[in-house]
């Protein structure tokens, strides 16, 4: 009887703790990495190099349909925040973003301001390439799994949310003070699945401390109680 409840105990930690990582789909766009947007569909891609045959003839190639996509490649800035600037070549800045993270989901490119937990899509209007603040509705289309928590929120620095006995808890932290969080990380690292910093997830009750290098000025807490 012991084995048998020990047994359940043991695949429902590992189906919990399965589970902890990111639940929301993304296609990373890293540095030197192109991204694809198609004025047609309005729909942007990521880039995956494929090289030609050597059998292809040229006029095998001449023949094919011409992708109309305006492709553009990630840099990223020398300097204090590193900033995401995407190249239409190596000297034709397309645009430069407040984001250091990029992500293409369901045909959007998603800007992510780490420094400042603020979101952004990446749109193509009046034949320029734009960065525009992401709303509430949209944020939980694509954070489809977690509770959004605005900063202002905090009441003392302090938050604290509920969750089931064996759930798991998702939250999106966003900005809508004028605070920075650049360099801050959170105790424990571990609740930090993906390099969205404000999108956090944990499977236990818990004190979860977000700050600069520890220092307590400034710090956040979100307390994880039982429903």
């Amino acid at each position: 009887m012991k084995k048998l409840l020990a047994g359940v105990v043991f695949v429902l930690l590992i189906s919990l703790f399965g589970g902890v990582v990111s639940a929301f789909e993304m296609d990373e766009i890293y540095t030197s990495e192109q991204a694809a947007y198609n004025p047609e569909t309005g729909k942007w891609s990521r880039v995956i190099t494929k090289k030609i045959p050597a059998w292809l003839k040229q006029e095998d190639l001449e023949e094919t349909e011409v992708d109309p996509s305006i492709i553009l490649t990630k840099r990223t800035s020398t300097g204090t925040g590193s900033y995401s600037l995407y190249f239409y070549d190596k000297k034709n800045l397309a645009i430069a973003l407040r984001s250091n993270y990029e992500f293409v989901q369901d045909g959007r490119l998603i800007a992510v301001d780490n420094a400042n937990l603020k979101y952004y899509e990446i749109v193509y209007a009046g034949g320029k390439f734009k960065e525009v603040p992401l709303t509430d509705s949209q944020l939980k289309e694509i954070f489809d799994d977690a509770q959004i928590v605005k900063i202002s929120e905090f009441k003392n620095d302090k938050y604290t949310t509920t969750k089931r006995f064996f759930s798991i808890k998702r939250l999106l932290l966003v900005n809508d003070t004028d605070k920075s969080f650049y360099k801050f990380s959170y105790k424990p690292p571990k609740v930090q699945q993906t390099d969205v910093k404000g999108y956090i997830t944990s499977p236990k009750y818990e004190k979860i401390i977000f700050s600069h290098y520890g220092d307590k000025d400034g710090a956040l807490e979100i307390n994880i109680k039982r429903k």
